[in-house]
């Protein structure tokens, strides 16, 4: 604390955590004691580990594993599912730890756009820093024809952008997708309060309307809670496959498409 000559008192630099930080870190802590409880469990007594809550994780590790992430990236997709199931898990754990309306749920953490920004910027650096020489090809100098490129760099331009509004669209999709169910539950639970002057017959029935809709909107968050990690997942596995294109792929394409036309 800092002391100015009239006697106020202030903090030169406040590192005091907000509910959207201190929700961040239960979570994170929450994520990673499951993960390394049920990794255990696995390792101890892999037979009967197929029960239960362990048996659940296991689905949904597996179904996000060969059903996401190895279809989409394909070759050296190994190297990127420990990232991918980390951003999975981290998603879905911290929608369904939003729709809980006491601490330490109840924080919009996936609602914030810096927290979804921070994420999308992750698959921006992974899907650049590890894209093939192909790729890179594809941007700066794309199968178009040469007045496309020169002297003006139509394609090339258009291509850079494109490696932009990838990130965005993802930042944006999760950060619209949350905050809009969080929205829509709070507009309702605000009608009580709104039509409280307009007498006790409006009030009441209102206010059963708007208790049947908020659960309703509830139980379609659980649901959007599942889509929406499960979205940014595959997103960013595309993307990331789409850095890493196999040369003998894009030939049998190539061949492909000349036997059309």
């Amino acid at each position: 604390m800092e002391t100015d000559p009239t006697g106020k008192e202030s903090r030169p630099l406040d590192l005091s955590l907000t509910k959207n930080a201190a929700s961040l870190l239960f979570s994170s802590l929450l994520l990673i004691v499951i993960v390394m409880t049920v990794a255990r469990t696995m390792k101890r007594n892999p037979l009967k580990a197929g029960k239960g809550f362990v048996g659940m994780m296991e689905m949904f590790i597996m179904s996000i594993h060969d059903d996401v992430i190895k279809p989409s990236i394909g070759k050296d997709y190994e190297r990127y599912a420990p990232y991918l199931l980390t951003v999975f898990f981290f998603i879905f754990t911290n929608n369904l730890l939003g729709l809980i309306p006491i601490f330490p749920g109840g924080a919009n953490v996936t609602g914030n756009i810096a927290v979804t920004l921070v994420l999308a910027t992750a698959t921006f650096l992974i899907v650049n820093l590890t894209g093939t020489k192909e790729y890179y090809k594809d941007i700066l100098w794309p199968d178009v024809p040469v007045w496309l490129k020169v002297p003006i760099p139509l394609m090339p331009v258009i291509e850079i952008v494109g490696t932009l509004t990838k990130p965005f669209a993802l930042m944006i999709r999760l950060f619209a997708n949350i905050m809009a169910g969080h929205s829509i539950v709070l507009g309702l639970t605000m009608l009580i309060f709104v039509t409280v002057s307009m007498g006790t017959a409006v009030n009441a029935s209102m206010t059963v309307l708007s208790v049947i809709f908020t659960v309703f909107i509830d139980f379609v968050e659980l649901l959007i809670a599942y889509i929406q990690a499960y979205v940014f997942t595959l997103l960013s596995a595309v993307f990331i496959g789409q850095a890493r294109p196999e040369p003998h792929l894009k030939q049998k394409a190539a061949l492909e498409t000349n036997k059309t036309d």
